[in-house]
Order: structure tokens, then C-alpha cells, then sequence
């Protein structure tokens, strides 16, 4: 019995390049804060760890997890939603879902009171909710109906 494969992976060839790049960020992203999480529950455990984690694996893990989700969620409305646009809107996904978590981690390391790390990490969420603002936008520019258009068809049904 054989089957034929050639039609079940044609999925990703529709999509655009700057997708399919948001698309592996994501995972990228989920691998990297899970394996974060993994180190973080690794110290909290009082048997074989020191029974806390530093406050930026916290942070940084949580933060590339919920932000590979959305920006995975990202990955699949991109080319329907930012049509020429595109190269803008990646960049400020990928700066939202990295720059929070390496801004934390050099926020904790090297900084301290007065550092610009801290402003990183807002300026990098201000980005990521910029993207959301103008995808809301988008959306509702592309796939509301209009006013007019509501008019036109009621008085052609009429």
C-alpha cells in the first residue's frame, strides 16, 4: 500500500518568506523558553536546586513563551493582514518577542538602578503592542464592511 505525499506539505509555499521566518522565530522561541522554564523549576526544586530562580529566568521565560505564541498566531494572518507591509511588521515582532526577554536578562546581569535596560524592556513591549495596534487596524480596514458599502447593498436588495 503506498501513498502519495507530494500534496500534504504545499501549506508552506503559500505563505511568504517573511512568514515562514516569523513562523520559525516562534518555535525557535517556544524551544528557548521552555528549556528557560525547564532551568527555572531545575533551581526552584529544594533537592538538587538552590530552592529560587533569579527573577529574569522567570521573566524571560514566560515572556518568549507568550510571545512565540502570538507571534506563531502572527505567522498565519501576516501575508492577509500587512499586505506591503510585511518587512515592517516581522521586524517589530521579532524586536517585541526577543528584545523583552534579553533586555530582562541584561537588565539583571549588567544593570541596575538607572540602567537603560529597563527602558529596553518597555520600549521593546511598546513595539510588540504597536504590531497588535496596527494589525487591529488593519483588520478592521480590510475585513469590516463600510458604511456605504452596507447602504449599497440594502438598497440594491430593495
Amino acid at each position: 500500500m503506498t501513498q502519495d505525499t507530494s500534496d500534504l506539505h504545499t501549506r508552506i509555499d503559500s505563505r511568504s518568506a517573511f512568514a515562514n521566518v516569523l513562523a520559525l522565530s516562534g518555535y525557535v522561541g517556544l524551544a528557548v523558553g521552555l528549556c528557560l522554564e525547564a532551568y527555572r523549576l531545575y533551581l526552584v526544586d529544594s533537592a538538587i536546586g538552590m530552592g529560587s530562580a533569579p527573577e529574569w529566568v522567570t521573566l524571560s521565560g514566560s515572556s518568549l513563551l507568550v510571545g512565540s505564541v502570538v507571534v506563531l498566531l502572527y505567522a498565519r494572518v501576516l501575508d492577509e493582514i500587512f499586505a506591503g507591509w510585511l518587512d515592517i511588521a516581522v521586524i517589530g515582532l521579532l524586536v517585541g518577542q526577543w528584545g523583552v526577554a534579553l533586555a530582562s536578562y541584561l537588565d539583571a546581569m549588567v544593570g541596575g538602578p538607572g540602567s537603560p535596560y529597563g527602558f529596553f524592556i518597555i520600549a521593546a513591549a511598546g513595539v510588540y503592542a504597536l504590531v497588535a495596534v496596527a494589525a487591529a487596524l488593519n483588520y478592521l480596514r480590510r475585513c469590516w464592511p463600510t458604511i456605504g458599502g452596507v447602504a449599497s447593498r440594502r438598497s440594491q436588495e430593495e
